[in-house]
């Protein structure tokens, strides 16, 4: 009964931890009763993120050496005071920049891996559903809170006082859910302490999961961050535009589960490679639907569905590979391989269309993306011989296409 609590809290706290994914729902207001530029609305963001994937390296670690209670709590502590402090003052764009960006991007590296790692150690046999379940709530927690501000938005309520409400309410909840959460008796803190991160340089399992993740999720970013005016460039309307940001959204959440289940039936290795391959396929369709209206619907949603299956593999992949009383450790070092294509792949994109007035160089780009990543993690993932500082403690459960570890 106890792992069941674990899951649902973290599942729960996932979707409490994502309001940064909602805040091109908040752009246009604080575009219009502040003045902010897109510039600074888009470096608020990019702050977020950019904090999330650095500090979670420390934040792993953390979890993996001392448990997620009190990390938990300090994740709700800070997203919640982070959101509160933008309320203050919308035409002080420092205290937004620093609320949401700052302080909303550690609580996301704080409370994230917690609400990942925690319970694939309670699910031994199912690592990659409860893995893909708890990344789902955090892919959900767009289209929820997507919905409620524009239900707040619709009853008159000002952007800072929705700011005001994410902080009153959602850190509180993460807080609660952080209390719920603990690791089974058997975790192995003493190997994690004895772990040495820079081991994972010399293995290649290790690097060709960081190319997967590069690869496979830059295609999802670009994409993502660039619907609304790609609808506009297929010439769409402004309403098919819209709905497929909500697509994107439904297809993501869905992914992320789908592809935890496809770990546990396929392995992690053969579950990656055909993930990159769906990638490519799902940025092709995309281009080919891009003069139907429900065409372009359905391959939104599905390139929202292969970019959350990705990310679904990743948790299972890594208790795999090391353990899983390393996975909050490895897991958010190799997720800077996210980081790096978050900054790199939506630049890129809008370079290629303002040299070249057009999204097909951007999409036919990230579609050889994804498919040069399948080819080279499919290469660096072949089994090797086991590397002796990294052979995992106590997991008996090995993927069938993965090399042993122990």
């Amino acid at each position: 009964m106890k792992r069941y609590v674990v899951l649902i809290a973290a599942v729960v706290m996932q979707m409490c931890l994502g309001p940064i994914y909602a805040w091109s729902t908040f752009v246009p207001a604080l575009q219009q009763t502040f003045g902010y530029s897109s510039r600074q609305t888009q470096l608020v963001f990019g702050t977020s993120f950019l904090v999330f994937t650095t500090m979670g390296v420390f934040a792993g670690r953390i979890l993996d050496r001392f448990g997620p209670r009190v990390l938990s709590v300090f994740a709700g502590a800070s997203l919640g005071s982070g959101y509160l402090l933008a309320s203050l003052r919308g035409d002080c764009f420092p205290l937004l920049w620093l609320g949401v960006g700052g302080l909303g991007g550690l609580g996301i590296a704080s409370g994230y891996y917690c609400a990942v790692a925690t319970p694939v150690k309670w699910f031994p046999r199912h690592k990659g559903l409860i893995g893909g379940l708890a990344v789902g709530g955090y892919g959900a927690s767009a289209i929820v809170l997507t919905n409620v501000a524009k239900l707040l938005f619709d009853r008159g309520w000002a952007v800072l006082e929705i700011f005001q409400f994410v902080g009153l309410v959602y850190g509180p909840i993460i807080m609660l859910m952080g209390l719920l959460l603990f690791s089974p008796a058997n975790t192995h803190h003493h190997e994690v302490a004895t772990f040495r991160r820079r081991t994972l340089l010399r293995d290649r399992q290790f690097w060709a999961l960081c190319i997967a993740i590069l690869c496979g999720n830059l295609p999802g970013q670009v994409v993502s961050g660039n619907l609304r005016p790609m609808g506009s460039f297929f010439h769409l309307s402004e309403t098919v535009a819209l709905q497929a940001i909500t697509a994107f959204a439904i297809g993501n959440a869905v992914g992320r589960v789908f592809g935890g289940f496809a770990h546990d039936k396929l392995g992690g290795r053969r579950a990656l490679i055909s993930a990159l391959g769906m990638v490519a396929l799902s940025i092709l369709s995309l281009i080919g639907a891009g003069l139907s209206g429900y065409g372009w619907l359905a391959s939104a949603g599905l390139v929202g569905f292969c970019y959350g299956c990705n990310l679904g593999l990743y948790p299972a992949h890594v208790a795999d590979l090391y353990g899983a009383h390393l996975v909050g450790t490895v897991y958010a070092l190799a997720m800077l391989a996210h980081g790096v294509g978050g900054q790199i792949g939506p630049f890129l994109a809008g370079w290629a269309k303002d040299a070249t007035g057009s999204f097909l160089p951007a999409l036919a780009g990230i579609c050889c993306v994804a498919l040069a990543g399948m080819v080279i993690f499919a290469w660096l993932s072949r089994p090797q011989p086991p590397v002796p500082a990294l052979v995992p403690v106590g997991e008996k459960e090995q993927a069938e296409d993965v090399a042993p570890y122990g």
